[in-house]
């Protein structure tokens, strides 16, 4: 299940439980399929722009409060778990960043280019 449809689901749902609304009820005022909200709800609804615009004028909010806090935030490595994995710390004040830590390939001595 893809992470931003459930996270929109999720929206959905608690922007319909906080106007005290059942699937019934945004069902009439929506004119989508109860079936359809609840798949929407579950994460496993991929609503066209339609259907969002149908949502947000059966749940009475303008379009863009569907998609206020919906943002997915992935954690970034912290520098201790960079280094656990075997990396390390290279370049100059500005130019920093992380390499694999080993032995470096060895040049094979032959040329791929024909003279």
């Amino acid at each position: 299940m893809h992470m931003l449809k459930k996270r929109f689901g999720e929206r959905i749902q608690q922007l319909r439980r906080q106007k005290g609304i059942s699937q019934e009820k945004l069902e009439e005022s929506s004119g989508l399929h109860a079936t359809h909200i609840s798949e929407i709800e579950q994460g496993r609804g991929n609503p066209s722009l339609n259907t969002i615009n149908r949502l947000a004028r059966g749940l009475k909010v303008p379009l863009w409060e569907i998609f206020m806090g919906m943002e997915i935030k992935k954690a970034r490595p912290t520098i201790e778990q960079i280094r656990s994995k075997g990396f390390y710390r290279t370049g100059k004040r500005g130019r920093k960043g992380y390499k694999p830590r080993g032995k470096p390939a060895k040049a094979s001595g032959k040329s791929k280019r024909k003279p």
